[in-house]
């Protein structure tokens, strides 16, 4: 008698939809930190970015990493994310914590940040959501815009990804005026499991 076989289909969650974060929030309000803690990116955070920096951290979502950086010493961080779910849990999670503001915002489209407002641009995992997404190369496009836009001349934007180089640095490269430099940075698992210090080391620009 031969063997039957049930073979589902199965989809990638709609990293790059409001609607799914929305429900994931609500399903898990618990904070929580992609790729990297304060602990793996405070040795570049402390290179690129003064202590009085006016900072925007685009796609905050439950990261605790803006409040471990006010209590480090820095000064002014504004927080967006699309989901009104997560802006409110995160709002009343750091009420009363100065040097922490949260707002309803679309990093592909921000009219309520003038250009040229912010010391540095922080995103950790937003681009590799966006690029999840539909639509995703114009997306992509259209945030890295903004975030040039809203970006002093001279600032950094830090982008903190799990893509290889060469499948983000072209998305960077499209925009003029961008002096790239690639770190390698250690898992946070792995920092976690054998508790140790994380490892920044440089990359050559590019393929690597």
């Amino acid at each position: 008698m031969p063997e039957e076989y049930v073979v589902k289909r199965t989809t990638m969650p709609q990293y790059g939809e409001c609607e799914y974060w929305d429900e994931r929030y609500s399903r898990e309000p618990a904070a929580f930190d992609w790729y990297q803690g304060f602990t793996g990116l405070q040795t570049i955070l402390q290179s690129v970015y003064p202590m009085d920096s006016v900072l925007l951290q685009v796609g905050v979502g439950s990261s605790r990493l803006q409040e471990e950086m006010v209590r480090a010493g820095w000064r002014s961080i504004m927080n967006i994310d699309y989901s009104s779910v997560v802006i409110k849990h995160m709002s009343d999670l750091h009420f009363g914590v100065a040097g922490l503001e949260y707002r309803v915002a679309d990093v592909r489209h921000m009219p309520e940040f003038l250009a040229s407002s912010f010391d540095g641009v922080l995103d950790k995992g937003t681009l590799d959501a966006i690029l999840c997404g539909e639509k995703s190369a114009s997306h992509a496009a259209a945030m890295l815009k903004e975030c040039f836009r809203v970006l002093r001349p001279g600032c950094c934007f830090m982008l903190v990804s799990y893509g290889d180089p060469s499948s983000r640095l072209p998305y960077l490269e499209a925009l003029t005026g961008w002096d790239i430099t690639v770190f390698a940075l250690t898992k946070q698992e792995v920092v976690e499991a054998l508790d140790a210090e994380p490892v920044v080391r440089p990359l050559v620009k590019g393929e690597v």
